[in-house]
């Protein structure tokens, strides 16, 4: 019995010790790596970080049979890290120890690629899966009311915030609601509503995350523009 067990322990012991250490591992699979608007295929693609309002490359990989893989040191606080090399936008990903995985995905259109593995990344998973429900929602609707389109348009925006805002109260916790807030609900919310309504509720922890920081003085720089 020690021997039919060792095997997975082991593996179970090193996975331990790969968090412990802050280790991650990205891997992703394309259902095609056709290009969007270029003739050919992604050849490399790049892991990238915002420094300073300008995207630096921090590793890159070749993508082979479709599929490619990065892996490294996360860095000490869950971080937002795209991965490039499209000609049509780019993967999110939230780079923070563990095995991150891609889902199957279109070259073509790498911002709906689904990144599930790790605490901050099955989040936004959740908000994707939010999104894309309110979405065909309002395409039910617009559907039905054709002749109100405009009025269609104006409550399908309506829903989306509401649902948004629903789900950022539901996940204060996580630092990913930090990164909803700066690049969602600021699109549909004035910058002091964000401050009232949400700030004072995120919990001690998540307001120890630099983003936290760095949205705190985008809403009040808006306020004071206001």
């Amino acid at each position: 019995m020690r021997i039919r067990y060792a095997l997975p322990l082991l593996l179970f012991t090193a996975s331990l010790a790969a968090n412990a250490q802050g280790q991650f591992v990205i891997k992703g699979t394309m259902l095609s790596d056709s290009l969007c608007y270029s003739k050919g295929t992604v050849r490399k693609v790049y892991l990238t970080h915002e420094v300073n309002s300008q995207e630096v490359v921090v590793d890159s990989a070749y993508v082979t049979n479709k599929q490619f893989a990065f892996k490294g040191t996360a860095p000490a606080v869950m971080t937002p890290y795209a991965i490039t090399g499209f000609d049509n936008g780019a993967v999110q990903v939230f780079l923070e120890p563990g095995n991150i995985v891609i889902q199957p995905f279109s070259a073509k259109f790498p911002a709906q690629a689904k990144v599930k593995g790790t605490p901050a990344n099955n989040t936004f998973f959740e908000y994707q899966e939010l999104s894309e429900q309110m979405n065909r929602k309002g395409r039910e609707r617009m559907d039905s009311v054709k002749a109100g389109l405009s009025l269609a348009i104006l409550a399908n925006n309506f829903a989306l915030q509401v649902a948004t805002m629903r789900f950022v109260c539901q996940h204060l916790e996580s630092p990913v609601s930090l990164y909803i807030m700066k690049n969602h609900l600021l699109q549909y919310f004035k910058p002091d509503i964000i401050e009232e309504q949400l700030f004072n509720a995120v919990p001690a922890d998540t307001r120890k995350h630099p983003m936290y920081k760095q949205l705190l003085n985008i809403v009040r720089s808006g306020n004071m523009q206001i």
